[in-house]
């Protein structure tokens, strides 16, 4: 067994293929490593991995062990041209006949396994560990049919890091992907009784005579809405994370968008003062969209304003973008919460009880898919969160002078 450290792959490569073939893979070993990079899945990375080990680095065969939560047990998900590869290794069971295969002493120990110079084996045998920090993700076992020099097993680690690292990442979009679907279906499930809900309650409103019924009723509407924008927040989050968002741009005056929404706001908090610098160009956008997004901004800041104040709206062009800058005067967040009022469920103040903490997350992922970024700071007692769009192009001598395009309903900007 020999252990070692380092970080030179493409020497490994090279000297693994055939003679008068290095330059070859010296052309190819970009493509491997975009073939494992680009898979959608943690099990199609594991057999890209196995795959192009064999057809790219001239291996004899290769297998991919994932290992399990508890980093105790190492399951087969991977192989090719290794049918020995057994399904299932215990990683800190040392009896048997699996005591010294190689996927299995590469996780317990967390370094390369190397077995050469035997009789059963003309090349080289070795298993990496696929780590992600110090976590184990799995390990990686490979024939190679050339003998290695001492200076090239730097090379066989960093294969490890590398691909734990592209493993580690599909891990994470599988469990986004599933945490995305799952959160749709409830979504979806929901609508139906809360439509019918609506319904009903409308009916018994426009038929009672009753003042206290008609105040019950009005109520239970009052809550029917708010569950609903619940659940399109909730199928928002599962839109933007699963990257489906559909978005209708048509040329837009974000400046009349802007001013719309404020004077319909309503806000007994106090106004929301709009102010343009200079003519500003007409952006691509969906506007239903898009006044989403500044809703959850002028919500969040009239929320956490003292009464009586005034929400300040600024938009200026620059030289590609244009900012929309949304100030508030109220308690000072410190940087640690910055840091985090766009993460998923998270609300700068849990003495609040109203909303999911989604609408930041929401609205950073709107903003996003339409090629911008949202952003905040707070310093003695004013917040401000900047809005930045891309300008279209060939829009320098193109000032706004359309009127706001109609924006349809809560509802039909969800559909889908």
């Amino acid at each position: 067994m020999t252990q070692a450290a380092g970080s030179d792959v493409s020497g490994l490569f090279r000297r693994s293929t055939p003679r008068g073939a290095s330059t070859r893979w010296n052309e190819r070993l970009p493509a491997l490593l975009a073939a494992v990079a680009t898979q959608a899945t943690a099990a199609l990375t594991a057999s890209a991995i196995a795959e192009e080990l064999v057809a790219t680095l001239g291996a004899r065969g290769a297998a991919v062990h994932f290992a399990d939560g508890d980093e105790r047990t190492l399951r087969l998900v991977a192989s090719c041209n290794m049918p020995e590869a057994p399904a299932e290794l215990f990683v800190f069971d040392s009896n048997g006949s699996e005591a010294t295969e190689p996927a299995k002493c590469a996780a317990r120990s967390r370094l390369l396994f190397l077995v050469s110079d035997d009789d059963e084996h003309d090349g080289t045998l070795f298993a990496v560990p696929l780590l992600s920090g110090s976590r184990l993700l799995g390990a990686i076992t490979c024939e190679l049919p050339v003998r290695l020099e001492s200076r090239e097993l730097a090379s066989l680690d960093a294969m490890g890091v590398v691909f734990g690292a592209l493993v580690d990442r599909a891990r994470r979009e599988d469990e986004s992907r599933a945490r995305a679907e799952w959160t749709s279906l409830v979504a979806h499930e929901l609508h139906q009784p809360l439509n019918a809900l609506s319904m009903h309650t409308t009916v018994l409103c426009a038929q009672g005579s009753r003042g206290d019924l008609t105040s019950s009723c009005r109520r239970i509407g009052d809550s029917v809405l708010r569950m609903n924008r619940l659940i399109g927040d909730l199928t928002d989050i599962s839109l933007v994370e699963l990257g489906k968002i559909r978005l209708m741009r048509l040329p837009t005056d974000i400046v009349a968008l802007t001013r719309s929404l404020a004077d319909g706001c309503g806000h007994a908090v106090g106004t929301i003062r709009v102010e343009a610098e200079g003519p500003i160009p007409e952006l691509d956008l969906d506007a239903a969209r898009m006044q989403q997004v500044l809703s959850n901004l002028f919500d969040n800041a009239t929320k956490y304003s003292p009464a009586g104040s005034v929400v300040e709206v600024r938009i200026e062009r620059r030289p590609s973008e244009v900012a929309v800058s949304v100030s508030n005067e109220g308690p000072t967040i410190d940087e640690r919460r910055q840091a985090r009022l766009f993460d998923r469920y998270y609300r700068a103040d849990y003495s609040r009880t109203d909303g999911l903490g989604l609408g930041l997350y929401v609205s950073r992922g709107l903003a996003e898919v339409h090629g911008g970024t949202i952003s905040v700071s707070s310093r003695d007692g004013l917040t401000t969160f900047s809005l930045v769009l891309p300008l279209p192009r060939g829009s320098a001598a193109r000032p706004s002078v359309a009127a706001c395009p109609e924006i349809p309903s809560s509802a039909a900007a969800l559909a889908t």
